[in-house]
């Protein structure tokens, strides 16, 4: 009987299976835990219910764009060439996680107390762009700008300078690649124009797929990580030490990423478009994981590099 409540409802506690079946307590505990071996967990949270449509739109795209990366002769190459961006927002005060926020104490202590929001906070918008060696550009966006076509075009020919000084063997022939999601400003006709105006190559991004998007899934929540917990005293301070935060950043965090969008776009192409975190999927990856190749001429930001970043940072700032 046990087994056929769950098989209806997986969501029953053990006091509503007592309940129900008039079995003690414990005796419900033994049935689940031993006979049925089955645990309790919470749910893994998705952006989104998917339709149909939108389960074949992101299947459809994953595919294309592993048929675009294995019909080059070095499929590795290929990722190399790749630009990603994205906005987030970040605060002068990241909230500790669940996780982050556990205390030990003593029979004699007081239970912990955390607050569910902070007064007097601020937060300030920052696009970032990065390649497999590391950031390009960080620029934050003013108070009283919004993010809309026309400015994000602004920032992407502030990348294109970035990129003029910091890869120039790509910007010359623009064999670099640029990704970005599907966010209104990124995919409409205004920013489109532009793009194909500068002779831009676009790396398509399936709709409704943060979990295909290296800011979403790698960088930023790495970020903020290092953030939680700590009070900046204003703007500014939180804008250098974002900035710090990412330069600080090793080359293979960069690498993983844009990997590990790769194989994300396997497993999305494996489950024909459903979110697939939390599901286990197994798949033969594109590229073996190993360390870092640090020797070739894109390997380290050098010096140089990461003053033209720092320039270009600063110009952005100032718009």
């Amino acid at each position: 009987m046990v087994s056929e409540l769950l098989e209806g409802n997986r969501t029953l506690s053990l006091r509503n299976l007592s309940s129900i079946t008039g079995l003690s307590t414990h005796t419900v505990r033994q049935i689940v835990r031993k006979d049925l071996k089955l645990t309790r967990r919470i749910p893994k949270f998705m952006p989104k219910e998917l339709t149909e449509v939108q389960k074949w739109t992101r299947w459809t795209l994953a595919k294309d764009n592993l048929q675009w990366l294995c019909s080059h002769e070095d499929p590795d190459a290929f990722v190399r060439r790749i630009v990603t961006g994205d906005e987030t927002w970040v605060s002068t005060y990241e909230m500790l996680t669940k996780a982050n926020s556990f205390h030990w104490i003593s029979p004699q202590d007081k239970r912990p107390k955390k607050p569910l929001r902070i007064d007097g906070l601020k937060k300030v918008m920052m696009t970032l762009f990065f390649y497999c060696a590391g950031v390009i550009l960080i620029a934050f966006l003013d108070p009283k700008d919004k993010i809309d076509s026309p400015r994000y075009c602004l920032t992407l020919s502030k990348l294109k300078e970035a990129l003029r000084k910091k890869r120039p063997h790509l910007w010359k022939d623009k064999s670099f690649i640029l990704h970005h999601d599907n966010a209104s400003p990124h995919g409409s006709d205004f920013t489109t124009c532009k793009m194909r105006k500068w002779g831009f190559n676009l790396l398509e991004h399936p709709p409704n797929s943060p979990d295909m998007a290296p800011c979403d899934f790698s960088i930023f929540p790495k970020m903020k990580a290092k953030m939680r917990g700590i009070h900046y005293p204003n703007v500014q301070t939180l804008k250098e030490e974002t900035r710090n935060i990412l330069m600080a950043f090793p080359k293979s965090v960069f690498d993983d990423a844009l990997h590990e969008m790769v194989l994300r776009w396997q497993k999305c192409e494996a489950v024909n478009g459903e979110y697939f975190e939390g599901n286990g999927v197994q798949i033969d990856p594109l590229f073996a994981k190993g360390p870092a190749d640090d020797s070739d001429e894109d390997s380290d930001i050098s010096q140089a590099d990461q003053d033209s970043v720092d320039h270009s940072q600063e110009d952005c700032d100032s718009d």
